[in-house]
């Protein structure tokens, strides 16, 4: 029996034998275009809304293989779908760059286990493992503007040329202990700001998508410079935002939509800290546009590797090409 049996059930959905395996047959087929992964990625999470039109495609495809299927009268049935269409993607494994934006949706998303109104959890745990697969196989894909197919030699030296720079780059800035952004050594810039700031650095050092094997042990040995006996294990998201210079946050880069700024909590509480002059008057702003609590706390390391994977979403969300 198919997984998607188990998810919907695990959603409090009841699976309909006699249709599903049609739903089924769509989802494993349907190839979503870059703008509708963020879409499915927004309504499995619960911020989209199957009126939206990047849907259009997907409910029509449903409709005609089960034409009693309507989008409106089956909310929940539908992100679980949306969830497993972009499952299917990553499964399917053709389409690098779709892929990894489907997968680094779901991750951001998720918020490292912070998130927990959840359909189907398991769908950010199958993204999770496709990224830490892919980190593994980044030595295979083109970097750059070089075509494989018509100069292969070249472009594998461009790949491990762009690899090798961004290793030496990672190592010095690992055995720098010595914030870019700040220009001052991590013990100075403090444990806070240091769990967000260097998750962002470490994206900016990123050459290829997604990014280094040992992305999160860089990340946690960077927040231990900082750390004392007495450090928090675990910090609130309004807390570390807001104990980061405000002058870093005015430059902290943002070009997401205000679709993919949902999938990307932690970048949208640096530009929402930003509409207030000082204090924490803009948390519930936050809270109500994220659907978590300002007090939402998160071990710093894994704090880091959030914003570092949100900084690789929002890069790709403006690289990847339709196929």
């Amino acid at each position: 029996m198919h997984k998607l049996y188990g998810w919907l059930r695990g959603a409090g959905i009841e699976p309909n034998v006699e249709t599903l395996p049609k739903h089924l047959k769509v989802i494993d087929e349907y190839l979503p275009e870059p703008d509708e992964i963020i879409s499915f990625a927004r309504l499995f999470y619960g911020f989209g809304s199957q009126a939206d039109k990047s849907f259009d495609k997907f409910g029509t495809s449903l409709q005609d293989a089960d034409p009693s299927f309507l989008m409106q009268d089956h909310r929940q049935e539908l992100a679980v779908f949306a969830g497993a269409t972009l499952i299917a993607l990553i499964e399917r494994d053709q389409y690098e760059q779709l892929s990894e934006l489907a997968a680094l949706c779901l991750v951001c998303g998720a918020a490292q286990g912070v998130r927990t109104a959840i359909p189907v959890p398991d769908m950010a745990k199958i993204a999770a493992r496709y990224i830490e697969n892919r980190t593994g196989k980044r030595a295979l894909r083109p970097v750059g503007a070089v075509e494989e197919d018509n100069e292969p030699r070249l472009g594998k030296l461009e790949r491990e040329l762009a690899l090798v720079s961004e290793e030496t780059n990672m190592l010095w800035w690992l055995v720098s202990e010595y914030s870019r952004d700040r220009n001052r050594s991590w013990k100075e810039v403090g444990l806070l700001p240091a769990a967000i700031i260097a998750g962002k650095e470490l994206a900016d050092l990123t050459r290829v998508i997604p990014g280094p094997v040992a992305a999160a042990a860089f990340l946690d040995r960077i927040v231990r410079v900082p750390a004392s006996a007495k450090s928090p294990k675990s910090i609130a998201i309004m807390t570390a935002v807001d104990k980061t210079p405000r002058e870093w946050r005015e430059q902290y880069t943002f070009n997401a939509t205000a679709s993919l700024e949902d999938l990307a909590p932690i970048s949208k509480a640096i530009r929402l800290s930003l509409t207030v002059s000082q204090g924490d008057d803009w948390s519930p702003v936050f809270e109500k546009g994220t659907a978590l609590a300002a007090s939402s706390e998160m071990p710093p390391n894994a704090l880091a590797y959030q914003i570092f994977m949100e900084g690789l979403m929002l890069r790709l969300s403006g690289e990847v090409e339709s196929i």
